[in-house]
């Protein structure tokens, strides 16, 4: 008999049933939510500290890069002098002897 009457005072009736169902969905999405909206946050926290940091670094590569470039240009461009001139100077240097 005790048994009957946990089971009545706790009987709940389809709409308060479809009501928790829909408590319990609500709470659940906005934890979800809220979990969602947390890692965005670190997200653009993220994308600003590569916007910040990491682009200026990326320009100075680039720059370092460009001046090496032009570098070894200058150099190519003097060996081919010199070779030029080497060659001159052998082929003076044949005509003399």
């Amino acid at each position: 008999m005790a048994d009957f009457q946990t089971r009545s005072s706790i009987k709940l009736t389809i709409v308060k049933k479809q009501l928790l169902a829909g408590v319990l969905n609500l709470f659940l999405m906005v934890m979800v939510g809220s979990y969602a909206v947390r890692l965005m946050s670190l997200i653009s926290i993220e994308i600003e500290e590569v916007a910040e940091i990491d682009q200026p670094l990326m320009k100075s590569v680039t720059q370092i890069e460009l001046h090496s470039l032009e570098q070894e240009t200058y150099f190519e461009k003097l060996l081919s002098i010199m070779r030029i001139w080497f060659l001159s100077i052998s082929s003076e240097l044949n005509n003399v002897d």
